[in-house]
């Protein structure tokens, strides 16, 4: 308890009686090793985030202390607190595999959008040597071979534009599940409530499979 102290005046002879009311002290919680800008909940109350400026302060009692942060899986402690006693949480957090994967998604993504534009830049220069073979068509003329050229020029371009389209095409979207699992990936204290995005590659569709309960 806090200590009391108060001053009162008493005459000789004087019976007074001083009622004292002693404050309970806190117990105070630090939670230590947690990531930077985690959520803290006591006892279902959001309370702050990490680091703390200073321990919690709760009344003694049993409590329930769980510390949230995207992406990582959260840390929950029940604790027994006595009057004035200063408790320790270690929330040493892990990453979850979906924060793990999303990154391997976006690394998919980001190579499929460099192999799109790989295959653009093949198709323009297909298109640039067969727009040269047209212009010396106008001029001169072609030789058999070069008009075998132009044409074998044009089908090359019209096969890496569909490939550009396609590998742009499955980019976005992988970037978009990708962007949605990092997203979505926030963890309860108790049954996992946020959705799992997963995407998916089909031989003829490229799509994003969402579950979970809401």
């Amino acid at each position: 308890h806090f200590p009391y102290e108060e001053t009162v005046e008493v005459f000789e002879g004087q019976f007074r009686v001083v009622e004292v009311a002693l404050k309970p002290k806190p117990a105070k919680i630090s939670v230590k090793g947690a990531k930077s800008g985690a959520r803290v909940v006591v006892d279902g109350r959001f309370v702050g985030k990490t680091p703390l400026a200073k321990p919690l302060e709760v009344p003694a009692g049993a409590h329930s202390v769980t510390v949230l942060a995207r992406g990582h899986h959260a840390v929950s402690r029940d604790i027994a607190a006595g009057r004035g006693e200063a408790l320790n949480i270690d929330a040493d957090m892990s990453m979850t595999w979906q924060r793990k994967a999303s990154w391997g998604v976006l690394g998919l993504a980001g190579a499929s959008l460099i192999t799109a534009t790989v295959y653009w830049g093949l198709a323009t220069s297909e298109q640039q040597d067969g727009l040269d073979l047209l212009e010396k068509r106008d001029d001169v003329g072609l030789t058999l071979q070069e008009g075998l050229d132009y044409e074998e020029h044009r089908d090359k371009r019209n096969e890496y534009r569909t490939a550009a389209l396609f590998m742009g095409g499955l980019g976005v979207a992988v970037g978009a599940a990708g962007a949605l699992m990092y997203y979505l990936d926030m963890p309860s204290a108790g049954e996992r409530k946020t959705p799992v995005v997963t995407p998916t590659v089909g031989a003829d569709q490229v799509g994003v499979g969402v579950s979970g309960r809401f």
